[in-house]
């Protein structure tokens, strides 16, 4: 089937482009959701207007989205990832997990797919990658992978704390309880003695 799209459909079709599509690909996706009509001779006339007018959105989107790159360059982007003792990752961080941590940044939507990792992430520290926002807009970002508090810290005076240390400080605590305890019971004996 023969269609002219009437919207951008990543990554290789432009509003204004005339192509041969399957069927169910048009009749079932690109017609209906208004991203394409068949290439009827009154469509066709309206193509070259379809195609200058798609270049000048792409060309303003691409200004727009230059914007955000260089905003993006200047910030930390901070992903939070469960680490063992020794900074290794349960996991690994994953595009789409930058990519939601980018887009509540920017409060803008950011394709995962534009987001490589060239090797897994898999231990806490700053990588610096290279993401593309738009079509020929990218960027190099600071990814900082962070240790996510997992329930096993415990926060002690604003500061956190792990449950081994935790312990330790209730041992402590216990441990000059005891010793006040018995201390105390000590003189109460000597009391007792030196009434009777």
């Amino acid at each position: 089937m023969e269609i002219l799209f009437l919207e951008d459909v990543a990554p290789n079709h432009r509003a204004g482009d005339v192509k041969e599509v399957k069927n169910g690909y048009g009749r079932n996706f690109l017609i209906p959701k208004g991203l394409a009509t068949l290439a009827t001779k009154g469509a066709l006339q309206q193509a070259e207007s379809l195609r200058a007018a798609a270049s000048e959105r792409r060309l303003k989107e691409a200004e727009d989205w230059q914007v955000v790159a260089s905003e993006l360059e200047t910030r930390q982007v901070i992903v939070k990832m469960r680490a063992g003792p020794t900074g290794r990752l349960y996991g690994s961080v994953t595009n789409t997990m930058i990519a939601t941590e980018i887009s509540s940044m920017i409060e803008r939507k950011i394709d995962r797919r534009g987001i490589r990792i060239p090797e897994p992430i898999r231990a806490l520290g700053v990588v610096k990658l290279s993401i593309k926002l738009f079509e020929e807009v990218g960027c190099e970002i600071d990814l900082h992978v962070v240790a996510e508090l997992d329930g096993t810290e415990l926060f002690v005076d604003e500061e956190p704390v792990t449950i081994e240390e935790a312990i330790a400080a209730v041992d402590e605590a216990e441990e000059e309880a005891s010793t006040e305890e018995s201390s105390n019971a000590g003189e109460e004996d000597s009391e007792e003695t030196s009434q009777s």
